[in-house]
């Protein structure tokens, strides 16, 4: 089962194209700098204090004492042109492989939600989970890295977690947002206007809102199909888009009303001034 891939042309161009945007400092949205994003507070504590440090640290949470959650963890892509990992996307990659490792053997999450596209049209909307039972091992560091950073392959982290714990799978990108942002994209490539980056922005928003969304759904269907035992899921999305998911969370008070959210952001991609700036705001 392939996530964020296809074996169509045009639609793993699409995803390069998305992606592409990621990984451009000048064409970045606004937040895509971990300096920015919200601080963690006291309540915090219940959750923060038992993920590993050395895997990330939890920079948002709401409602930490419900059981349904949803776990976003904000992460940083490949080169769409090139292919070549950022000089932090191979270790955040496998920070964020052992987040999700941590959360499915501590937590019990079985639902993963990845950015972008499964092989399968969105208009599908049930969940997918191999039938075939699948052994849980324990992929060591060198072994992640080196699969993470093979040129020949794309390979993330959602993949490795997807195929090694047998996750079930669920789309929440609205597919036709998410090819007009591709369109939007190609053109922003040729003309290089501002104007062209204002629409990115504002359908980038509104993607965001979309997804946020569509998660409940996506929970309460696999958990309606038997296909987990508990609602609880992994998001993964570009760290440029976790200050959207931020201010949107706290501007929509009746969002999920049932479901707590807990963003966490890789070690790789939080320097030691920026943890210590975080880290100081707890309690606020």
């Amino acid at each position: 089962m392939a996530i964020l891939a296809d074996s169509n042309h045009s639609t793993r161009l699409l995803v390069f194209i998305l992606l592409f945007i990621m990984s451009m400092p000048g064409l970045a949205r606004a937040g895509a700098d971990a300096r920015d994003l919200a601080p963690a507070t006291a309540n915090q504590a219940l959750f923060a204090t038992e993920l590993p440090a050395e895997y990330g640290q939890v920079i948002y949470q709401s409602k930490p004492l419900s059981e349904q959650r949803i776990y976003i963890i904000g992460q940083s892509h490949r080169s769409s042109l090139t292919g070549k990992s950022g000089p932090k996307t191979i270790q955040s990659q496998a920070e964020i492989y052992r987040i999700g490792e941590w959360l499915i053997e501590q937590k019990n999450v079985e639902l993963l939600l990845p950015e972008g596209f499964f092989k399968r049209s969105s208009s599908a909307q049930a969940p997918q989970r191999n039938t075939e039972p699948v052994a849980r091992f324990a992929l060591a560091t060198a072994a992640l890295k080196e699969q993470l950073g093979n040129p020949e392959q794309f390979v993330n982290a959602d993949l490795l977690l997807s195929s090694n714990y047998n996750l079930c799978l669920s789309q929440i990108e609205d597919e036709s947002l998410y090819r007009d942002i591709g369109q939007v994209l190609a053109k922003l490539q040729q003309d290089r206007n501002f104007a062209t980056l204002c629409d990115l922005n504002r359908l980038q928003e509104q993607r965001t809102l979309k997804i946020l969304q569509n998660i409940p759904r996506a929970v309460e269907n696999a958990f309606h199909a038997g296909q987990i035992s508990s609602r609880k899921a992994i998001f993964t999305i570009g760290l440029a888009h976790i200050k959207d998911i931020i201010a949107t969370l706290e501007s929509a008070s009746s969002w999920a009303e049932d479901y707590g959210v807990t963003i966490i952001i890789p070690r790789a991609l939080l320097d030691s001034q920026r943890i210590a700036r975080l880290a100081s705001s707890q309690g606020q």
